[in-house]
C-alpha cells in the first residue's frame, strides 16, 4: 500500500486524492494547504482517515508519493521549499498536475536519494469535484517525467481509472493550448452566443435551455462523425449572402464580437474546403467577405 500526500487541496487535489484513497493500492495519509480551512475541506472530501499536516516537509517525509496540486504559479516554489535545506528525503515519487508545465520544474527534488519526478495531467474538467469523481473512469491522463518514474505513474493512472498517454515535456504547452480550445474557449463561444441571443430579446433563463439541443447534437456529431464532417451552417453551404448579413448585423448591434466572428469564420472556411462541401471558388468568395 503506497502512502500518498496531497500538497494543495484545490479541486484537482481533492478529486485525485479521493479516487486514489478508494482505489485499493494507495492510501492518502494526509494533506497540506497554506489555508487551514482548505486543508480541512480536502481531508473531509478525501476521507478514510486522511489527516491534516501543518508542516508540508513533515508530510512529504511520511509519504511514498507526493502530489503537488497547488496553482501552477507556485508549484516550483512549493517544491523548492520542501526539498531545499537540511531535510534528507529518499525513495519518493513527486508529481505535479499542471497541464502546461513540464516535470523539470520539480528538479530540486532529484538531488535527494532515489527521488524521482513526473507530471500527470487528467484531460478532464474539475468544476464539480464530486461529478468528476463519478465520471473519471476512462479519462485520458497525460504524463511525462524521468524514465524510471514512468512505470509508477502509469500504475497510478490505472488506479485512478484513467487511460495513460505519454508525451514529451517540450510539447506540454502545445498540448495545454489544445485543451484550452476544447474547454475554456468553448465556454467563451457559448457566452458569445448568449450575448447575441440576449441582444435579440431572449430571456436569460431561456438561453442555455434553448441552445442545449444544438450544442448537444453538435458535440455528438463531432464525436461520431469527426470534427470536419460535423460542420453544418452557412459556410459549409457556401452561403455568401447569409455571411454578408451576419457581418452587417454584428457591425450594427454587437461590434465587439466582429473580430471574433471574422477570425472563426476564416478558420471555418478552411474546414468546409477540407470537407469538400464548398469548392475553391466558393472559398475565395467567402474569404473576400471576411477580410
Amino acid at each position: 500500500m503506497y502512502k500518498v500526500v496531497i500538497i494543495g487541496t484545490g479541486q484537482v487535489g481533492q478529486t485525485l486524492g479521493r479516487l486514489l484513497n478508494h482505489s485499493g493500492g494507495y492510501k492518502v495519509i494526509g494533506v497540506w494547504d497554506k489555508k487551514l480551512n482548505n486543508a480541512r475541506a480536502g481531508a473531509r472530501f478525501i476521507g478514510r482517515g486522511a489527516r491534516i499536516y501543518q508542516d508540508k516537509s513533515a508530510a512529504v517525509q511520511q509519504a511514498d508519493i507526493i502530489f503537488i496540486t497547488t496553482p501552477d504559479s507556485v508549484i516550483q516554489q512549493v517544491c523548492d521549499e520542501v526539498f531545499t535545506g537540511t531535510n534528507v528525503f529518499s525513495n519518493k515519487l513527486v508529481l505535479h498536475c499542471s497541464g502546461s508545465l513540464p516535470s523539470s520544474i520539480l528538479r530540486i527534488a532529484k538531488r535527494h536519494q532515489n527521488v524521482n519526478i513526473a507530471s500527470l495531467h487528467p484531460l478532464q474538467t474539475f468544476a464539480d469535484k464530486l461529478e468528476t469523481v463519478r465520471n473519471f473512469k476512462g479519462t485520458y491522463c497525460i504524463y511525462e517525467g524521468q524514465r524510471r518514474a514512468l512505470a509508477r505513474v502509469r500504475n497510478i493512472i490505472s488506479a485512478l481509472g484513467g487511460n495513460p498517454v505519454e508525451i514529451k515535456a517540450k510539447d506540454k504547452t502545445l498540448y495545454h493550448i489544445g485543451c484550452v480550445f476544447a474547454s475554456n474557449y468553448l465556454v467563451t463561444l457559448i457566452r458569445a452566443s448568449r450575448e447575441l441571443l440576449r441582444g435579440c430579446g431572449f430571456k436569460d433563463k431561456d438561453i442555455l435551455q434553448s441552445i442545449r439541443p444544438l450544442v448537444n447534437s453538435t458535440i455528438k456529431n463531432i464525436m461520431t462523425l469527426g470534427a470536419d464532417s460535423a460542420l453544418t451552417g452557412p459556410i459549409a453551404r457556401g452561403d455568401v449572402l447569409t455571411i454578408e448579413n451576419h457581418i452587417k448585423a454584428i457591425r450594427k448591434s454587437m461590434k465587439s464580437y466582429l473580430s471574433l466572428y471574422l477570425e472563426l469564420a476564416r478558420h471555418t472556411v478552411r474546414i468546409a474546403q477540407d470537407k469538400k462541401s464548398i469548392n475553391k471558388s466558393q472559398g475565395l468568395r467567402l474569404e473576400k467577405k471576411l477580410r
